[in-house]
């Protein structure tokens, strides 16, 4: 496109030097033969078909720069629509994540909310549990001190006669006193007569 628009200029230069020769000629054309006039008005018109030809072909080139430029810009504000298009899907797609990411992060402070509220209520229900646990064994210790004490009871009534059994044993024996008295118990054969309150009940002397 550069070469053709020298190529361009340089046919307009040089017309334009030769129809400065044809004006310098002109001047000088009253004063010529008749045959040199003809020759110059040949020159004339040849020089004017020239310059009609180049400015045909000047049309022609400029109509195909032109036509070139107009195809550039087309594909140009094509590249551009196409960008701004790619552009506003971006931007959409854009608010569309923004939004959604918007809309996750309101559920997480929810659940967020909703899991503090549940950590809370553990916690009050760890607090409850500790209570009661600590009670628990305050009640634990006391039972097993019961259950000690009542170990220790039942070994004691396992070696040795109640003291009110004894009492009840002992006033009925001095109640039966005078009987036991007149009447000893028979002696056996090897055996000792004993006296009368040594008599014992399961092996366990009275009054021990």
């Amino acid at each position: 496109m550069r070469d053709t628009q020298e190529q361009h200029d340089q046919n307009l230069t040089n017309i334009g030097q030769s129809m400065e020769e044809t004006a310098a000629s002109v001047s000088t054309l009253k004063t010529e033969e008749p045959r040199e006039r003809g020759r110059l008005k040949k020159r004339i018109l040849g020089m004017f078909h020239a310059l009609e030809q180049a400015q045909s072909e000047s049309r022609e080139e400029l109509d195909g720069q032109i036509g070139e430029l107009q195809n550039v810009i087309a594909m140009r504000f094509d590249a551009l629509n196409e960008e701004i298009t790619n552009h506003d899907r971006v931007h959409s797609e854009a608010g569309r994540l923004i939004q959604r990411l918007s809309q996750e992060n309101h559920a997480l402070e929810q659940k967020v909310e909703r899991l503090e509220s549940r950590n809370q209520s553990l916690q009050e229900k760890t607090t409850h549990c500790e209570s009661l646990l600590a009670k628990t064994q305050g009640q634990l210790g006391e039972l097993e001190k019961s259950v000690l004490e009542i170990s220790q009871i039942q070994q004691e009534s396992q070696t040795r006669v109640p003291t009110s059994l004894k009492i009840r044993l002992t006033e009925f024996f001095q109640k039966m006193m005078p009987t036991v008295n007149k009447s000893p118990l028979p002696v056996h054969r090897g055996e000792k007569a004993k006296p009368a309150n040594e008599h014992s009940l399961h092996g366990t002397p009275i009054g021990t």
